[in-house]
């Protein structure tokens, strides 16, 4: 019974069961996950999984950045904190902890350039196991002296498998990602499947990275639409404290539902209005090259300047 709670609280802490048809542009660069395109006019628009940090990774404390990456996006290790917490086995939520959702990124710098020229080289995603005073990116297998018995290793697996599976990449252009997933969120108190959406951008005259996150739901027509009327911009080298939500009515004999475990709520840093551009192109479901060419335009020209403003006064208003 605690082997099949334990699993499906990691499934949700790490926003399991997306489903994506393919659906590209005919035309559009098409590029290997995660990776930059060549030309600087390119775009990809084909759902994909993200790459995967290569295994034995070390995680640097505070703002360190592993070698190899520039930059830690975020890492993130869940607790349960909202709801019928009492309804889940002391085991249980120990072992939420175990699997720390990870994405690092690489920005490279363009030769033969008069001016600088920076670009994201890649994006992936890996969970990494904290233990023996160091954080790695770790599996199932390799666990680097930690022990994590019968079900941490289940636990461990089941992570794996969401992370090669069920998060996709929507977007790609030489200075941006963007990637979907969906999670059972705690929405107006309830846990509802929807959509997180992640947005990975450096500035091409810079190199500066900034990450943005936003809820979507359901339009009723198919579609996606915005689920509230801020979006994060998140700080950067992000160690999230992800807090799950559990509903204790979602039980049955001791076994939860799919539903039975959620996000409290989407990544948290510094809360922007949606400009009236960006609240159509935040929805947007399948991307065609132009409306991600004006999504990026919009992020690069509106919001990442306030990245260097974050915790100066006024700075939640670029919707205005």
């Amino acid at each position: 019974m605690n082997g099949k709670i334990l699993v499906a609280l990691l499934a949700a802490t790490l926003i399991p069961g997306l489903v994506f048809p393919t659906h590209g542009a005919e035309g559009n660069h098409v590029l290997a996950a995660g990776s930059a395109p060549k030309s600087g006019s390119a775009v990809d628009v084909r759902p994909r999984p993200l790459a995967q940090i290569p295994v034995g990774t070390l995680i640097g404390e505070g703002e360190g950045v592993p070698k190899g990456w520039t930059n830690l996006v975020m890492l993130a290790k869940p607790r349960l904190g909202v709801g019928d917490v009492d309804s889940v086995s002391k085991t249980a939520a120990q072992y939420s902890g175990t699997f720390l959702f990870t994405i690092l990124a690489n920005v490279g710098e363009a030769k033969g350039h008069d001016e600088p020229s920076y670009f994201l080289e890649k994006v992936a995603v890996g969970g990494a196991l904290e233990g023996k005073g160091k954080t790695v990116i770790a599996t199932s297998d390799q666990t680097f002296g930690n022990e994590l018995g019968f079900l941490g290793k289940k636990v461990f697996a089941t992570g794996e498998r969401v992370l090669a599976n069920d998060f996709r990449q929507v977007a790609r252009t030489k200075t941006m990602l963007v990637f979907d997933a969906h999670a059972y969120v705690r929405y107006d108190n309830k846990h509802c499947r929807m959509i997180i959406r992640h947005v990975v951008l450096v500035a091409p005259k810079t190199g500066r990275l900034t990450t943005f996150v936003w809820l979507l739901g359901s339009d009723g027509k198919g579609g996606y639409a915005r689920a509230e009327t801020t979006l994060q911009l998140l700080p950067s080298s992000l160690r999230e404290d992800r807090v799950m939500s559990v509903d204790g009515q979602k039980f049955t004999l001791g076994i939860p539902a799919d539903d039975a475990f959620a996000v409290a709520h989407i990544p948290q840093g510094t809360p922007i209005r949606f400009s009236p551009p960006l609240s159509t192109l935040a929805a947007v479901r399948h991307f065609n090259a132009e409306s991600v060419v004006q999504l990026e335009t919009e992020l690069q020209t509106r919001y990442a300047p306030l990245a260097a403003r974050v915790g100066l006064p006024n700075t939640k208003t670029a919707g205005r």
